[in-house]
């Protein structure tokens, strides 16, 4: 079963082309983020998925069927902002509300109530709950059902290190069951604890990192003239941050040639340090001239 798949998919706003013929597939179950700068169409994306926005050509298929049919919903949730939810209800109301729709026992609701720790705010108003707390019902109503599909609008939003952890530590849960789980987030450090399956969007294509950009890592270096290193290693690998000390993003086969290179020199590397390049590195390597919001 195809789990999700985009074929030629576009979609424009007046002269700017937000989606340009867009095919990706996902045949199965994985947890990927995707990340972009505000305002480059990720929740366009994920709003057209869900079939809640139009799109200009193209077709989304979702686990086999077309993303027009409603069925697709008893197997795939989406977590949106919270401008979703009923202010004058109570997060009880809204959790009734999904239980009856999916026609789930009261057991399974309460066990996950339980597992979220929302249960001591349920029976407030949402006009009254704070950011994270909308949050964290958000995300209760999303997983509840148990789908085999969850999309997750920026789902670490308002929330607090302790809230991130339990978020991470469930949706690791249900991957683990079977479940696909696409999120946005401009949370990088938090993309990097939860999957190392990244895709961008950025001039309304989807990019997946290079080969070599993936297993590039980032190298620094202890040398008697780091301004050296400006000949021998592409600028956007490169930072500087001292007169002795660098930074490289590459390769390890190209940090051995250039540790050769500078071998027996009055430039040679005299101390390193390394790290695997995190999503961050990963994004301002790709997309340079491009802001995170």
């Amino acid at each position: 079963m195809m789990i999700l798949e985009l074929t030629h998919l576009s979609k424009t706003f007046g002269a700017q082309k937000i989606l340009d013929d867009l095919n990706y597939q996902i045949e199965t179950p994985e947890i990927l983020a995707l990340v972009a700068p505000n305002g480059t169409g990720k929740t366009t994306l994920l709003n057209i998925i869900a079939n809640l926005e139009p799109w200009d050509t193209g077709q989304i298929e979702i686990l086999d069927k077309t993303n027009k049919q409603y069925q697709i919903f008893k197997e795939m949730t989406y977590m949106q902002d919270s401008t979703v939810l009923f202010p004058q209800q109570t997060g009880l109301d809204h959790i009734r509300l999904i239980q009856s729709s999916y026609q789930l026992s009261t057991q399974q609701v309460n066990r996950i109530i339980d597992r979220v720790g929302i249960r001591n705010f349920l029976k407030k108003q949402v006009k009254h709950y704070s950011m994270g707390m909308k949050q964290l019902l958000l995300f209760t109503l999303a997983i509840l059902p148990q789908p085999k599909l969850i999309l997750l609008d920026e789902p670490l939003n308002g929330l607090d290190p302790r809230a991130i952890n339990l978020v991470r530590e469930i949706l690791l849960d249900y991957h683990q069951q079977g479940t696909t789980i696409i999120f946005s987030s401009h949370n990088l450090d938090e993309i990097d604890r939860l999957t190392d399956n990244v895709v961008f969007l950025a001039h309304g294509k989807l990019v997946k990192p290079k080969e070599d950009t993936l297993t590039a890592k980032a190298y620094t270096v202890v040398l008697n003239d780091s301004a050296v290193l400006k000949t021998l290693v592409p600028v956007a690998a490169l930072t500087i941050l001292t007169e002795h000390k660098a930074i490289l993003n590459v390769t390890p086969a190209r940090f051995e040639d250039l540790i050769k290179k500078l071998a027996g020199t009055p430039n040679e590397i005299l101390d390193t340090s390394v790290k695997k390049l995190n999503t961050e590195q990963i994004y301002f390597q790709l997309f340079k001239n491009n802001r995170i919001h």
